[in-house]
């Protein structure tokens, strides 16, 4: 809104008002100026809602959504209740690399890449994983009960991804663990 007094004119939101109405006159400067406040006021505190949206992660929930959808797409044999707790792009590394997309949910590593029509997919149940590494700067490697072994190269977020992959697999490895301790040692003559 524009507030511009000229020597008889007055300009609130098109409405022009002569000088000569004395009261009437001022009291829409006043009136034109407490709007002003008022829609000041009002996008300083759209600005900090939308600034608090961004900070409570509705973006990332949004984004994580729309993984969600394609990582059901993807894989049919994932059951619909397995949400998608974290996503990223990287590559499989095998005879060629594969780039393509890294999901991970709460059960579930999957990967899927498609390079000249070809589509490779990699579904690792989190409870196979017997070993997870991480290798140089973008390099994480896991490792299957099966011995089947899955490098994935080119991942900017390498500890974040590292860091789940692990926390996933920590309560499979230790409620599975067939490892029992040796007995101890006697000392010779016993």
């Amino acid at each position: 809104m524009q507030l511009l007094i000229l020597d008889r004119l007055v300009d609130l939101g098109g409405r022009k008002c002569s000088r000569t109405h004395g009261k009437k006159s001022r009291h829409s400067l006043d009136n034109g100026q407490l709007e002003s406040q008022d829609l000041s006021s009002s996008l300083a505190q759209s600005k900090e809602t939308i600034w608090e949206e961004h900070s409570e992660g509705l973006v990332q929930k949004s984004s994580l959504q729309k993984h969600n959808k394609s990582f059901h797409k993807l894989f049919p044999e994932i059951p619909e209740n397995e949400m998608v707790t974290h996503a990223c792009s990287c590559s499989l590394q095998r005879e060629v690399l594969y780039h393509g997309r890294l999901f991970l949910s709460e059960n579930y590593l999957c990967f899927h890449s498609s390079v000249l029509l070809k589509d490779t997919k990699v579904v690792i149940p989190t409870a196979n994983i017997s070993q997870v590494k991480k290798h140089y700067l973008s390099m994480v490697s896991v490792q299957t009960a099966d011995q089947e072994k899955y490098t994935f190269v080119s991942l900017r977020q390498r500890e974040l991804t590292y860091e789940l992959i692990q926390s996933r697999c920590l309560n499979m490895q230790v409620g599975t663990a067939a490892v029992t301790p040796p007995p101890p040692r006697r000392a010779p003559g016993f």
